[in-house]
């Protein structure tokens, strides 16, 4: 074993009597959720009360981290709501301008559909029209 391994597992004024090699791979493993949890806080408030200023400093990250939280919940909450307004206006304007029916077609189906409206590839409509907007 390392002289790591062999080191009692310490803070100042707090002492496990086990190497931390036991500790890791023998003790915890066999606490239960609600005993390791329980561990967890003991230490800590063990470390808390030996290192106030790095404890007043973490309760000030942990404060910041959950309003992080809140306001992201918050955002998403009304993120969906907006959503939820957005759809309900785009499938108002669809059935005013009389396509709420109409499915979607792929790239080939409208290809054949321009085609049979007289649209001719060769003339790169779309791509004329594009540059007008941009010579505007």
């Amino acid at each position: 074993m390392s002289n790591m391994a062999e080191a009692m597992v310490s803070a100042p004024d707090i002492e496990i009597p086990v190497s931390f090699d036991v500790l890791v791979g023998e003790v915890v493993p066999k606490l239960g959720p609600e005993r390791l949890h329980a561990l967890q806080q003991a230490i800590a408030v063990a470390l808390r009360a030996h290192h106030p200023a790095q404890s007043a400093a973490a309760d000030q990250r942990e404060s910041e981290r959950q309003a992080a939280i809140a306001r992201s919940r918050e955002s998403r909450r009304q993120s969906l709501g907006a959503q939820e307004e957005t759809s309900r206006l785009f499938d108002e304007l669809m059935k005013k301008w009389g396509i709420d029916e109409v499915e979607p077609v792929g790239p080939e189906r409208l290809k054949e559909l321009m085609l049979e409206d007289g649209i001719r590839p060769e003339d790169n409509i779309a791509s004329r029209e594009i540059i007008a907007m941009r010579e505007e």
